[in-house]
């Protein structure tokens, strides 16, 4: 793959919402760092809310709304991250952190 040029933006998407024409839909309005004009033949970074990427070619802008022909063989996806059981997401509290034997102790700092 040869892509002229630099990656105008990252774009969010929904990898899942692909058209019968293999292409997907984004919003230039929730693209608030553009490198270059996001205009047609332009690469743009598509990525969606699970942090699978993807770069793309526009092929047709309209008002604010994009449609990207994604390329496939540049795909990423996020490794699934089992979390252990005593680890919950939106915890607020810190990780009990494990005590320091007291001769360990006496020799740090105060």
């Amino acid at each position: 793959m040869h892509i002229e040029g630099p990656i105008a933006a990252t774009m969010p998407t929904d990898f899942s919402a692909l058209s019968d024409r293999g292409l997907l839909k984004s919003s230039i309005a929730q693209t608030p760092f553009r490198r270059v004009p996001v205009k047609r033949g332009v690469w743009v970074l598509l990525a969606d809310h699970e942090g699978n990427t993807c770069l793309g070619q526009v092929v047709q802008t309209k008002r604010n709304l994009v449609r990207v022909r994604p390329d496939w063989t540049t795909w990423e996806s996020m490794p699934t991250i089992t979390l252990p059981t005593s680890v919950r997401i939106g915890n607020t509290l810190p990780p009990q952190l494990p005590s320091i034997p007291s001769p360990l102790r006496a020799a740090l700092p105060a």
